[in-house]
């Protein structure tokens, strides 16, 4: 709402001529002593700029030709005229005076060549990044590498103090050696709190050294280190000011440590409530203080969303954490996830991600680190190894924790599998399950071993594995249900099987997930029979079967309860001792009745449920529930139309009405309460279906909006609506109130009535009738006027099949497949226009009204038409439009904007018959454009993948999309 085209910002740095020193820039802020500076920062799009007394925003990116197009700024370091950047592509300069961005070539190709610190130190400019340290000289403008004698490669910060210069690196501290032009590494980095030095700052003689486990310091007089034990946090960066305090940003907040106090207090923000990106929540996995949500399953733009409970600060990873790039592929999909001691894995649809706990960094694996496959299912971890299964295919991912590698592991040739269902590790064997067979493989030996019936097995193939202390649980192969004894359980000490039915201690022959808590083992079963759930107590090796009366997605347990939850119909919990349930449903607190994948999760204080519209908390102590859900953005991914008014943008998608505020800039959205929901998880299919309440939008697919300074007119799949602004009252109008057909294809106003176009006619409305049926239908048979009326104004409708509608209080222009049908409003007469008169097409897909003039989009390009000259002049790609498929057109003042159908926007300027084109090159979400809208400052463009705003003043572009930002697919 600032002019921001991102909100992902990486760095700030204030350009002033007044400043006293690297480390008073603090001070000057705050005793204004910056009254002619300039603000920089760097996000993932380019850099941005603005005074900072005050002022509109200006961003540049480089030619996508320079950077491959790839603008992300890692950090920023203004020195004079000129600014050196740290880039996920290198080291780079931007000339603010030319405006001229250079990516500085290094001696070095580096597969990971991002920077993270800029530096000048003794007239060089210092880079450092993934790939070491580079050292650029202002004099010969030569670019040399300069890691010799560094502890780690992977530089996180650069700081110089009075005569020194310093390295903070993966493996601990640095200090350069100016005679010698090398790195020597510190004599304390081993007593680090952890070698990572992520943060870096100096005042009297200290320099102040963060980690993302804490705060240490170092006094260079008497080289002495002293950790800081009372400031335990992941350090991001540190400011020392002049009052004894240092600052410092972390992951939890804002810490303000005293010095001679030796105390700390924590700022935050406010409770976060929205703290997601998507609205599905699922694999929800306790680490210690931390609780991991998966975000991700349906974009580019998803995350992993982590929960500090002592603090309560939430923190997302995106793509943009992770990968440090908006070009770089990106996964889609995470699909499960793992809590080890020192890291957390997950598998993705492409690729393992590793996040390193102790060192707060990222991993990314694929195909070219070794992976069998990018498109990846279930994931285990032994001491040793990591083990991943793919999708389809038999090749297991190997993960030597010891050598950092991944190996591709195939089965042996005379084992049958067609695809690995399941997956376990005991200890150094791992185990795994496919629909024909159950196999074996000791990660110490390389040896596989298959297990049939003939061994003991209840039957072939395993649906599900899991290992505990004493056996291991197979639930048999869906495949092979010729018997009902579905579960084997195999005791490792004698190196037998023992196996289960249903005519001894099952409650059904077909199992789906084995759980093993710390008491017991529970059998869960098809979720959508209502055979309960089994226990097996390891206590005393008893049998029980616990049935809700509902079939069962995921359980959980505590000491007092079991908690399940039910396919759509919420959660139940079951409490032991006295064998009574409770029902939790929608209208009791859950955000929705059905449970994600693996979203139930129970500690000592609240029930964690992650549903597909959020994160549902249920508190033990106070029995009330805290929902924690998506940031509203865009309902949908198609924008069909778009319009405006003077404090809202309103946004028509597949998926429902969505509301931008352009002073607040947040999202409000509107969708079609009740009717049918299709629910895919878990391997199923479910449909809800709720009676349609007649008080909201009709139907979620939105083809058409017009917006009046009353009234919002949405047409849909399934009629018209009409939205009072003033009293937030919602009017729906189908075939019963007299609308021609519920498919409604466009809406238009003329200031006295509401036209609709449908698939069967057009009806007129009045614009401020409380009559819901006073609806007048016009149809191809509908006679008009009498036969003594000449034959030109006889005509009726062309074709009942309405593709487009635009009117003024003189004329109604209606667009059809067959050409274009003109009612004049005045006389009540209908006029029939194809290519005889001057047309390019009879296909009409838009219509824009410019005054005198009339605008046409056919699928051959653009016709005008002049009412006062009745000239016809049409533009092809011949003059410049960027495709003769045009969708939508709008009219700014003296300037046209075409939208086409795979080609972009095309800019017309008709008095000096001047045209521009933009593409996803110049910042379009999609080339694709299907609806414009035209506003004093910004014009909106409806889009295959998104809704994108042009700023006309600064050039600026800006993506919004379902997701939260552009895709860059």
């Amino acid at each position: 709402e600032d002019g921001l085209p991102t909100p992902y910002v990486t760095r700030i740095d204030v350009a002033s001529q007044v400043r006293e020193s690297e480390q008073s820039g603090v001070i000057e802020i705050s005793t204004g002593r910056l009254t002619g500076a300039q603000v920089w920062i760097g996000t993932d799009r380019g850099l941005g700029t603005r005074p900072y007394s005050g002022g509109e925003w200006a961003f540049y990116s480089p030619p996508k030709s320079t950077t491959n197009g790839e603008a992300f700024v890692t950090a920023v370091k203004a020195n004079g005229d000129m600014l050196w950047l740290g880039t996920s592509s290198g080291p780079a300069m931007y000339d603010t005076t030319s405006e001229q961005w250079t990516q500085l070539e290094t001696p070095r190709n580096h597969s990971n060549a991002v920077v993270l610190s800029v530096l000048v130190h003794d007239e060089m400019v210092w880079f450092g990044g993934a790939a070491g340290v580079w050292r650029y000289s202002i004099v010969d403008q030569k670019v040399h590498h300069a890691a010799e004698g560094l502890p780690d490669t992977y530089v996180n910060v650069l700081f110089s103090t009075e005569d020194s210069l310093w390295a903070g690196t993966r493996q601990g501290l640095a200090r350069y050696d100016v005679g010698q032009e090398r790195w020597v590494s510190m004599s304390f980095n081993a007593q680090l709190p952890v070698s990572n030095v992520t943060a870096l700052d100096f005042q009297n003689g200290i320099l102040w050294i963060g980690t993302p486990q804490g705060l240490g310091s170092y006094t260079i007089a008497s080289e002495t280190w002293r950790p800081i034990s009372k400031v335990s946090y992941n350090i991001r960066d540190i400011l020392c000011d002049g009052a004894e305090t240092l600052w410092l940003a972390t992951s939890v907040g804002l810490v303000e440590y005293d010095l001679s106090e030796d105390n700390s207090v924590l700022h935050q923000s406010r409770p976060v409530r929205e703290p997601f990106l998507e609205t599905k929540v699922s694999n929800i996995k306790f680490d210690g203080d931390y609780i991991w949500f998966n975000n991700w399953a349906s974009s580019p733009n998803g995350g992993l969303v982590r929960f500090h409970r002592p603090t309560g600060a939430w923190q997302r990873f995106t793509r943009l954490d992770i990968l440090r790039s908006t070009q770089k592929r990106s996964m889609t999909t995470v699909r499960w996830s793992y809590v080890d001691t020192d890291a957390v894995w997950f598998t993705t649809d492409y690729g393992v991600l590793r996040y390193d706990k102790m060192a707060d960094t990222w991993q990314h694996f694929t195909i070219e680190d070794g992976l069998s496959t990018n498109d990846l299912d279930r994931i285990a971890v032994s001491e040793h190894s990591v083990w991943v299964s793919p999708m389809i295919g038999v090749e297991l991912s190997h993960y030597s924790k010891k050598t950092g590698k991944w190996t591709a592991i195939s089965p042996s040739k005379e084992m049958q599998i067609e695809r690995l269902k399941s997956l376990a590790v005991d200890g150094s064997e791992v185990w795994f399950g496919s629909g024909r067979g159950l196999h074996r493989y000791n990660e110490f030996t390389g040896k596989w071993r298959d297990f049939t019936p003939r061994d003991g097995l209840a039957g072939r193939g395993a649906e599900w594995i899991t290992a505990d202390e004493e056996f291991i649980w197979v639930a048999r192969s869906e495949w092979d249900r010729d018997s009902n004894r579905p579960l084997s359980r195999y005791n490792k000490k004698t190196e037998r099987w023992d196996t289960f039915s249903t005519s001894d201690v099952l409650a059904s022959d077909t199992i789906r997930r084995i759980i093993a808590t710390k008491d017991d083992v529970w059998i869960l079963y098809r979720p959508w029979t209502k055979k309960g759930v089994t226990r097996y107590d390891r206590r005393t090796g008893e049998w029980t079967t616990i049935k809700s009366g509902r079939g069962t997605l995921e359980l959980a347990v505590d000491d007092d309860y079991l908690w399940l939850a039910v396919p759509n119909n919420g959660l139940r919990r079951f409490h032991f001792a006295s064998g009574t349930w409770t029902v939790f449903r929608d209208l009791k607190g859950l955000l929705h009745n059905h449970v994600d994948e693996y979203g139930l999760a129970v500690d000592d204080r609240y029930v964690w449920v992650g549903t597909l519209r959020g994160l549902s908390r249920y508190d033990k102590q106070r029995e009330s529930w805290t929902s924690f859900t998506a940031m509203p953005t865009l309902s949908g991914r198609t924008i069909r139309t778009v319009d405006t008014d003077e404090r809202f943008v309103w946004v028509g998608t597949d998926n429902g009405l969505s509301r931008y505020d352009k002073e607040l800039g947040t999202w409000r959205q509107y969708q079609q309460e009740g009717g049918s929901e299709e629910i895919a998880t878990h391997g199923g299919h479910w449909h809800r279906w709720r009676p349609k309440r007649k008080d909201t939008l009709s139907d979620d697919s939105v083809s058409s909006i017009v917006v009046d300074d009353q009234y919002v007119w949405v047409g849909t799949r399934d009629g018209a609506n009409r939205f009072d602004k003033l009293a937030l009252r919602w009017d729906q109008y189908k075939t019963g109130q007299g609308l021609p057909a519920n498919n409604v294809t466009s809406v238009s106003n003329d200031g006295n009535n509401i036209w609709v176009g449908t698939n069967s006619g057009i009806g007129k409305y009045p614009r401020t009738s409380d009559d819901l049926n006073a609806w007048i239908a016009y149809t191809s048979g509908t006679e008009i006027q009498p036969a003594s009326v000449s034959k030109e104004f006889a005509e009726s409708l062309v074709t009942d099949e309405i593709w487009c509608i635009a009117s003024s209080k003189k004329n109604v222009w209606v667009g059809t497949r067959r050409g274009v049908s003109k009612y004049d409003i005045g006389k009540d007469t209908w006029k029939t226009i194809t290519t005889e008169d001057g047309l390019a097409s009879d296909e009409i897909s838009c219509i824009a009204i410019d005054g005198e003039r009339v605008w046409f989009g056919t699928d051959r390009g653009v016709t005008v038409y002049s009412e006062e000259t009745e000239a016809w002049t049409s533009y092809t790609t011949k003059d410049g439009l960027a495709s003769n498929k045009v969708t939508t057109i709008d009219v700014d003042g003296t300037e046209v904007w075409i939208g086409t159908y795979n080609a972009g926007v095309s800019r017309f300027d008709p008095s000096g018959n001047s045209w521009i084109t933009y593409t996803r090159e110049e910042g379009l979400a999609h080339n694709g454009i299907l609806s414009i809208s035209v506003g004093d400052t910004y014009v909106w463009f409806g889009t295959y993948r998104g809704l994108s705003r042009f700023d006309k003043h600064t050039g600026i572009w800006t993506t919004f999309t379902e997701s939260y930002g552009p895709e860059d697919l």
